[in-house]
């Protein structure tokens, strides 16, 4: 097997102890890989794409390995995964997906500055905390939904379009938004903890969703967003008063 490019595994419990992976891997895709990490000499260097999907993992290894191939990393729906590795060398990693990994609890430092990553999954993870700065990224659509510890979220990637960070317990926005000039949706729903939009948005939004959130004021400068078209404030129940709309609102 030493020149297998290629390995996809479908729910398969039985492995023997002492397994390894030739260092020729081009792609792993393994369903529901039982053990809590890779073999110990797990050979990364070639590997374009990764896909362990409602896997056993706790880690993937240990310190940091040779990612430069490395194009998509999937470990979504990995229950018990704790942490994830050191990233800096992934430097053309262009996907990323751990949403509903639950015991999460902080992306590495070493994302930030991984300027292909145009796929970032990162929803209902319930216990992340801890989100490093996003704005190297190449994503223009960032989805932080069910991830109700996190209580902050970082500077964004200034091309942004759509913006989601629902039912969290995030508190206020970063005034970096301001500058993400290509920004047309944000969707604020279900943040309780939410309680004053004071940010300066762009002009670019078109959409603003603040639905069953702690919303209790709302910047002035909102009129100035003249492309305005659609503001949801339903369930708002301790929003006191509403400023000046802009007249583009349908």
């Amino acid at each position: 097997m030493c020149n297998l490019f290629f390995l996809k595994v479908y729910n398969g419990w039985h492995i023997p102890k002492d397994i390894e992976f030739p260092n020729s891997l081009r792609l792993l895709h393994w369903d529901a890989y039982p053990r809590k990490s890779l073999p110990h000499r797990f050979c990364t260097e070639n590997l374009i794409e990764l896909n362990m999907e409602y896997s056993q993992l706790e880690k993937l290894w240990e310190g940091t390995q040779l990612l430069a191939n490395l194009k998509k990393m999937d470990l979504s729906s990995s229950s018990r995964l704790k942490e994830l590795p050191d990233l800096s060398r992934a430097t053309n990693l262009e996907s990323l997906e751990v949403f509903r990994c639950n015991v999460l609890v902080e992306l590495p430092s070493s994302i930030s500055n991984l300027n292909k990553l145009y796929d970032l999954k990162m929803w209902h993870c319930k216990s992340l905390e801890v989100i490093p700065r996003l704005t190297n990224l190449a994503t223009t659509f960032i989805n932080i939904e069910g991830s109700s510890r996190l209580s902050s979220f970082p500077d964004l990637p200034t091309k942004i379009q759509n913006l989601h960070v629902t039912v969290t317990a995030v508190e206020e926005l970063p005034a970096s938004l301001t500058y993400c000039s290509h920004l047309e949706i944000v969707n604020l729903s279900g943040n309780g903890n939410l309680k004053a939009f004071l940010t300066d948005l762009p002009t670019s939004v078109r959409y603003i969703d603040l639905s069953n959130s702690g919303i209790e004021r709302i910047t002035d400068s909102i009129k100035g967003l003249h492309n305005l078209e659609e503001l949801n404030i339903s369930e708002c129940k301790r929003l006191v008063s509403l400023p000046e709309l802009p007249c583009s609102l349908q």
